[in-house]
Parts: C-alpha cells; sequence; structure tokens
C-alpha cells in the first residue's frame, strides 16, 4: 500500500509540475515619435503604452532612442501598470549630452551611471529591471521621461521591451484523469480493508 501512494505522489507532482521554457519576445511602441516634453516645458509627457500578451517574464530588457537637448535633465521610467512596478532606467546623466540610444539590461557590462553621452549600446539601468521579473507580461507597459528643467525640448523616437517569458505548460486532461482514477483506488481499496 505504501510504495503504491508513493508512486502516485511521485505521478502527482509529475503532473502538476510546471515546464518552462525561455521564449524571447518583443514589443515595439506603435506611438512613436513624441516631443519631450510636451512644447518644451518641463514635466512628464504622455506615456507611450505597450499592451502585451501574457507569459511569465524571465528576463527583461529595454530600448529606446531619444534626442533630448541634454541627457542631464532627464530621468527614465518603466512601468508596468497593472501590477504597479516601476523602475528608473536613467537617472539625469550625460550633463550636455544629446542622445540615449541604448539598451537598458541588467547583464550590460557598464553602468548607465559610468557612460557617457551620446549613449549607445547595452548598459545596465539605475535601477535594477529584475524588479519584473516572474511578473506576466501581459497587460499596460508605459514609458516615463520626465525633463527636470523647461526652455528645451527633444523626441522620443521609439522604444520596446524585449527579453525571455516563461511559458507555463498545462497537464493534459487524460494525465488528470489517470491521478483520479488511480487515487480513487487507493480510497477503495483502504475502504475494503477497514
Amino acid at each position: 500500500m505504501k510504495p503504491l501512494l508513493q508512486a502516485l505522489s511521485a505521478a502527482a507532482v509529475m503532473l502538476f509540475a510546471t515546464t518552462a521554457s525561455a521564449d524571447p519576445f518583443t514589443y515595439v511602441s506603435t506611438d512613436t515619435p513624441l516631443a519631450v516634453p510636451l512644447a518644451g516645458t518641463s514635466g512628464t509627457p504622455p506615456s507611450s503604452p505597450l499592451v502585451c500578451p501574457a507569459g511569465s517574464l524571465a528576463d527583461l530588457h529595454v530600448t529606446v532612442d531619444i534626442t533630448p537637448t541634454f541627457t542631464g535633465d532627464l530621468d527614465i521610467f518603466l512601468k508596468h501598470v497593472d501590477t504597479g512596478t516601476e523602475v528608473l532606467l536613467f537617472d539625469q546623466h550625460g550633463g550636455a549630452g544629446n542622445d540615449i540610444g541604448a539598451t537598458f539590461d541588467d547583464e550590460a557590462a557598464t553602468a548607465i551611471s559610468l557612460g557617457a553621452p551620446p549613449y549607445a549600446g547595452s548598459f545596465r539601468p539605475d535601477n535594477p529591471l529584475s524588479a519584473f521579473d516572474g511578473e506576466s507580461t501581459a497587460g499596460t507597459w508605459t514609458l516615463r521621461i520626465v525633463d527636470n528643467f523647461g526652455g528645451d525640448s527633444g523626441t522620443l523616437h521609439s522604444w520596446s521591451i524585449h527579453g525571455d517569458a516563461r511559458a507555463t505548460t498545462v497537464p493534459e486532461p487524460a494525465c488528470m484523469a489517470l491521478l483520479v482514477i488511480g487515487a480513487a483506488g487507493v480510497l477503495v481499496r483502504r475502504r475494503r480493508r477497514s
């Protein structure tokens, strides 16, 4: 009886264990270019939203193409609207530099704070994107850019999120039926012995 229960328990663990495979994804903004900031005022331009299908984030990267007058004026944030998680990618670096064509990646060799304008290539963001790990890709994502000083302007030409998402598999109904039949058999056998 004990070996049968152990076998059923092992089968249940195997059936209900989720398998994860990393599937690459890319979602690109479709409403750019946008002024940064609006009409040369300081503040936050309208968010540029991405609506993405489901998957569980394993690794996230953000690519931006921005030509501000002064990179040192800008804060750049990525937000998953549905979960409320927000990460500061860029915090007023580069002084009078005027180009950010970069990918923010936690695994990049150089931190954005140690880079210099024009920013090109991959950089670690000011705060890690791993804050999104395990969250669903589904929902609305926004890139928020704050120009902390008025009197000048710039353009967000494009932005995207990309990386790897885990797809979770669910056991087939036939496997579930076998597990239920096996458990029922154990219960019937117990009752007969009682």
